[in-house]
């Protein structure tokens, strides 16, 4: 989180409803980081797996491509 999403909120009002809306522009950048993060992991989970199982896993469980994966990989 940047440095005025940490900063202290301050003694009023209207200092608190300010650091408010910094923290709150700060967090919803870092949650979209997050966000693009877990898609990218999630589509070279689902490349890797198709790769290894020679089929389109996409849109499956996880529990059903794991379970994919430990019998071809036995």
């Amino acid at each position: 989180m940047s440095e005025s999403g940490r900063a202290d909120p301050g003694g009023s009002l209207p200092e608190v409803e300010e650091w408010g809306a910094r923290a709150h522009a700060a967090l919803f950048v870092v949650r979209d980081g997050l966000e693009a993060e877990r898609e990218r992991i999630v589509s070279e989970a689902a490349a890797l797996a198709s790769a290894v199982l020679g089929e389109q896993v996409a849109g499956a469980s996880v529990a059903l491509v794991r379970r994919r994966l430990e019998q071809v990989l036995r």
